[in-house]
């Protein structure tokens, strides 16, 4: 039973935490006059994945390789298929296409470089350090980029308009980031050490821990900016941060665990989960390319996959 309550209590703390440092990096980061693009794709990007990096690290670092590549795998198979597929079945999504070009590409060449290296059996610290290099390359890309796409940055203001602590000084939002940080780590390892327990209880794999159970539990803050972007009509904010995530997730948060702890790669992983998350990258790619828009029918194709998928790779 204490297992149960390590995985709900680290898993709401994990949340709380990640809640905390989006908000206050965004106000930060406005202060500091980012451009309004860089403070909503960045921020919101990197917060929302930050429950993905520090599980990894954290699962990395007890010698669990296993749970670190498949929470991210399973992360982005919750992204894709779940989360915009469940966003465009309730309203049809629409991107920039410039942004849409520029995220396809990176998105592309992430997945090929993580198929590449995760077929060498072992992701050494060398890998890892190039997979950070490029996400600073899209990083950089993107704080170049025009200052006039504004709609990210739109529901981060209102965002924190809401939680009424938008008068809140420089000084309190650098003490909330300290303290969303403290907390996911400090969720993120209660999270894990209560998963372990809970997949020995049922004799679960750790690559299907980090599949199903962190996956989906870490995958929450990306679901809950894409329901607040549902709310406010901000369809791109919906599609840019599962993209943004999706990538911060290949290359940051593989790249950040490899270059710490060389991950071995189990064989679990290298079925059907890992081919699964490249179908999904490329069949997203292939309906935003169509029109620069995630229709319904689409929206649906990928919801209806995400049963599917788990319905066959747990059987």
């Amino acid at each position: 039973m204490l297992d149960y309550w390590l995985f709900a209590g680290g898993l709401v703390t994990l949340i709380y935490g990640g809640d905390r440092l989006v908000a206050s990096a965004a106000r930060i980061a406005a202060a500091r006059g980012l451009s309004p693009l860089a403070v909503g794709a960045v921020i919101v990007g990197l917060g929302t994945s930050a429950p993905e990096l520090v599980t990894s690290l954290d699962a990395a670092l007890l010698g669990l390789p296993g749970i670190a590549l498949g929470n991210v795998i399973g992360s982005n198979i919750a992204n894709i298929l779940l989360i915009l597929g469940l966003a465009a079945t309730y309203r049809p999504l629409s991107i920039d296409p410039a942004s849409a070009k520029r995220d396809i590409i990176y998105l592309l060449i992430a997945t090929a470089l993580v198929l590449w290296a995760l077929h060498t059996s072992q992701i050494e610290r060398w890998m890892g350090f190039g997979l950070v290099i490029l996400l600073g390359v899209y990083i950089a890309t993107l704080l170049r980029a025009t200052d006039g796409a504004t709609a990210e940055a739109n529901i981060v203001a209102k965002d924190s308009r809401d939680t009424g602590i938008a008068s809140e000084t420089s000084r309190h939002d650098a003490i909330w980031a300290i303290v969303g940080i403290s907390l996911l780590v400090g969720g993120a390892h209660y999270m894990v050490q209560g998963a372990i327990g809970i997949a020995e209880d049922f004799g679960i794999s750790e690559a299907t821990t980090g599949l199903i159970l962190l996956a989906l539990g870490t995958s929450l803050p990306e679901l809950t900016v894409t329901l607040i972007a549902l709310a406010r009509n901000e369809s791109e904010l919906a599609i840019g941060n599962a993209l943004g995530s999706t990538l911060f997730n290949l290359l940051g948060i593989l790249g950040t665990t490899a270059m710490l702890v060389p991950l071995a790669v189990p064989a679990e992983i290298l079925g059907v989960h890992v081919w699964v998350m490249t179908a999904a990258i490329v069949v997203l790619c292939i309906f935003l390319r169509t029109g620069w828009r995630l229709n319904r029918w689409e929206g649906l194709v990928l919801l209806g996959a995400y049963p599917t998928y788990l319905a066959t790779a747990f059987r």
